[in-house]
């Protein structure tokens, strides 16, 4: 991580419940900013190849994906 990483960091978390496949993991990342949004980014590109070829699949609402 680059020395100006650490004036801004961000979390990513998950704790996996009952019948899922990882039940019971928990996971816990510590991002800069640049990290943060490169991994949205390649979420966003993930879920766009997975539905490409949906013709019910609109990539704008992925626009405010992770926006709460």
């Amino acid at each position: 991580m680059e020395a100006s990483c650490f004036f801004s960091i961000h979390y990513l978390l998950a704790h996996w419940g009952y019948g899922s496949r990882h039940d019971g993991e928990k996971y816990e990342l510590q991002l800069c900013e640049k990290c943060f949004f490169y991994a949205l980014e390649t979420l966003k590109k993930k879920r766009v190849d997975e539905f490409m070829f949906d013709e019910n699949f609109e990539p704008s609402t992925l626009d405010g994906f992770g926006l709460k």
